[in-house]
């Protein structure tokens, strides 16, 4: 997913292409990032769209993937993956962090990831006010 400062669209398209190789055609994206509106993407195509979209506005964008944690599920053929995503956008001086839970299914010999969520932290959950006595 990521991108360098100055690549081309040609570039840009191709490295987008190659990103949904990684994904089941009916894949499903809920995404409740901080500062961004809740968004669900539903399929391959539509998750194209966006990475596009925001290849074309951003400069350039570095996309890692930290502190994976996998867990087999039953029967072998799907799986579950929590980690934290970091982003840095260029130009700009501050990352994002973001926790995810991908699930992930083997279809053939290939992992597809099929559902990504984002993971609400206690910074973005609301603290619940003590019932006055």
């Amino acid at each position: 997913a990521s991108c360098a400062p100055g690549a081309g669209t040609i570039p840009r398209g191709l490295r987008a292409q190659r990103l949904g190789e990684y994904f089941t055609p009916d894949v499903a994206i809920g995404l409740d990032l901080r500062g961004f509106q809740t968004r669900e993407l539903e399929g391959r195509d539509e998750l194209m769209q966006a990475v596009m979209g925001a290849m074309q506005r951003l400069r350039g964008l570095e996309v890692e993937f930290l502190d994976i944690n996998v867990t087999l599920e039953a029967g072998k053929q799907t799986a579950a993956a929590n980690l934290t995503g970091k982003v840095t956008i260029a130009g700009e001086r501050e990352f994002q962090v973001q926790e995810f839970n991908f699930k992930l299914k083997k279809i053939d010999r290939a992992w597809l990831i099929y559902r990504i969520d984002t993971v609400k932290t206690l910074s973005q959950i609301t603290a619940l006010r003590p019932t006055p006595v």
